[in-house]
């Protein structure tokens, strides 16, 4: 569900003299995002989590049967296995076998975050120096806009979105994250 627990903005303004400042934090807490990604990145063995795996030996939760067909007796799973085998091959290997094409569940992760939206510092240039003039004011501002980002996510961003610009989200696949952009403004007035 990529759809979020919550969402939360801290927006706040302040001005003093001649100066103001704008900061836009903004929170997100819960939704998933299906990494393909990670997973393509993991299937292929060129992740840190695949280089990080390569020696692991799991005991996967889940019973087993020890009986028969026609009378099965069911109990807890106690056999440990490699999660690369190198002498199997890349086929041994549970990620080629399970993760990208097969079990997407180990490619879904929470899309929490903080970041910090927007950043904005303004100067309104001294009236006196329009005296006389058909200038009134004049205020230059600089701003930013996505400068930091908070997240667990193991992808390039959990805003991104790989059917763009629809309301289909939560889908990861080699898609760009957002952009730093900066400006510039100068504001008249008459």
């Amino acid at each position: 569900d990529p759809n979020p627990d919550w969402t939360l903005g801290f927006n706040n303004n302040l001005t003093f003299g001649d100066f103001s400042v704008g900061v836009l934090f903004d929170i997100r807490s819960g939704g998933d995002v299906w990494c393909g990604t990670c997973g393509i990145m993991n299937y292929f063995g060129t992740s840190q989590q695949s280089a990080d795996e390569r020696d692991d030996v799991v005991t996967f939760e889940g019973v087993v049967n020890t009986g028969t067909a026609d009378e099965p007796v069911y109990v807890d799973n106690t056999t440990a296995v490699s999660l690369a085998d190198p002498n199997g091959g890349v086929g041994s290997y549970y990620r080629v076998r399970y993760g990208f094409g097969g079990i997407s569940e180990m490619n879904i992760h929470d899309a929490s975050w903080v970041r910090l939206r927007n950043v904005s510092v303004g100067y309104d240039l001294p009236s006196t120096m329009f005296d006389n003039s058909f200038v009134g004011g004049i205020n230059i501002q600089l701003s930013a806009r996505n400068l930091w980002l908070s997240t667990d996510y193991p992808g390039v961003d959990p805003e991104t979105n790989l059917t763009g610009a629809s309301n289909g989200y939560g889908l990861d696949y080699f898609n760009m994250p957002n952009t730093k952009s900066y400006s510039a403004t100068v504001k008249l007035s008459f």
